[in-house]
């Protein structure tokens, strides 16, 4: 993960350099992929379909599950993409043992800056998660979410 997280974030990197060093690391990257320098990608199966864009500062934790990224996804700045995190330990230690579950982002749909996407949740298709958000479980097709937890507040069909 040095060369995804200090190779690849270098600003004067071409993209289509970065996308290589991506994909020789085990990342799956679609065609005309456009991934901002500056992420931080931990290990775990990542795939970033076709026409993905994802814009500075965002921090992906793919786990054992994944995370999965379909086409035509736009990811806005300071994103948090987790599908890791622990379970509810006793009082000595309350983070307990690690636990994944995937995370799928529907295609076309736009997270905004600042979201959250939690394990386990999968973002419909065409939807819009609004900056700030924090989206704790799966969303509908074409709905705006925003809020902590998001919440749907209108239908974007």
């Amino acid at each position: 993960m040095v060369v995804v997280n200090s190779v690849a974030s270098l600003y004067w990197m071409p993209r289509s350099l970065r996308n290589r060093l991506y994909r020789h690391c085990g990342i799956q990257v679609g065609r005309d992929v456009f991934i901002f320098p500056g992420q931080l990608i931990r290990p775990g199966r990542m795939t970033f379909g076709d026409r993905v864009f994802v814009n500075g500062r965002c921090t992906f934790e793919p786990g054992r599950a994944g995370i999965d990224i379909e086409d035509d996804v736009f990811i806005a700045q300071n994103v948090t993409i987790t599908a890791a995190t622990h379970k509810i330990g006793p009082p000595s230690k309350r983070a307990g043992a690690v636990m994944s579950r995937a995370v799928i982002i529907g295609r076309g749909s736009w997270i905004g800056a600042a979201a959250t996407v939690l394990p386990g949740v999968t973002v419909a298709p065409g939807c819009v998660i609004a900056a700030g958000a924090v989206v704790t479980r799966d969303t509908q097709p074409d709905g705006l979410y925003v809020g902590v937890p998001a919440r749907r507040i209108r239908s974007l069909a």
